[in-house]
Order: C-alpha cells, then structure tokens, then sequence
C-alpha cells in the first residue's frame, strides 16, 4: 500500500515522494475502503504540517480519524490518532495533542495492546510536562 511507504518516506524527509505516493493511494483507493482512505489522508497531512501549512495539515488528519472513528478496527484507530497527535506537534497545538494521544492511550487499553497504550503514555506524558514548563 502507497501510503503506508509514504509514512516511511516521510520520516526519511523525502515530503515530495511521499506526498506523489499519498496521491497514488488516494487514486487507488475504493471509495468504501475505510483504511485506505484513512491511511493516505494521515500520511499526507505530515507533508504540510511540515511545510506550516497548518491549514490543510490540521484538515487531512481530523479527516483521517473521522473516517475511522466508526470503525472497530482499534489498531487502525490508534495509529491515526498517533499520528494525527505528531501533526499537532509540529504545527504547534499542544493542547489538541494531549487530548489526541489521551484518546490513543484510550483506544490502545480498549484493544488491550499494552504496548500501544505505554507508548502513547510516554508521549502524553512528554506532552504535559512541556506544556507545565511553559505554563506561568
């Protein structure tokens, strides 16, 4: 699946490659295909969080997890709340993101995949103690 190897691409800062191969999962993806149309609009929304374009960043991840949201695919669920939780963080929504990794940890428990839920743990609790440190 394109998008899943346009979240690899991403994370090796290649943003024109993995936005060309979020468009290939979008042109590829039926139209009741609940992951596909999730998963490329997730990938796709770190491109312009990246480029400040928080706009359409905030936009294509709310999209991602709204489609999702009605799913019972949890993992499926988790991991686009986590990544919809590292757009905020890059166009700067702390407090959005401590609610999205809150729901993550929520979702993971819900799942019982103890793992998921220590990992978005860690980041939500990453998240608090900076938003305590630039709290007056």
């Amino acid at each position: 699946m394109e998008a899943i190897l346009a979240e690899a691409v991403f994370q090796q800062g290649r943003d024109d490659e993995a936005d060309l191969l979020t468009r290939e999962s979008e042109r590829s993806a039926g139209a009741e295909d609940v992951y596909s149309q999730a998963a490329w609009r997730s990938a796709r929304a770190k491109v312009p969080a990246r480029r400040r374009d928080r706009r359409t960043a905030m936009r294509l991840a709310a999209e991602a997890t709204d489609i999702a949201a009605a799913s019972d695919f949890l993992h499926l669920r988790w991991h686009l709340l986590m990544s919809r939780a590292e757009v905020l963080w890059m166009v700067g929504e702390s407090d959005e993101r401590a609610f999205t990794l809150a729901e993550a940890v929520r979702v993971a428990e819900q799942k019982g995949n103890v793992v998921a839920a220590a990992q978005a743990s860690r980041l939500l609790a990453s998240a608090q103690t900076v938003q305590l440190k630039r709290s007056p």
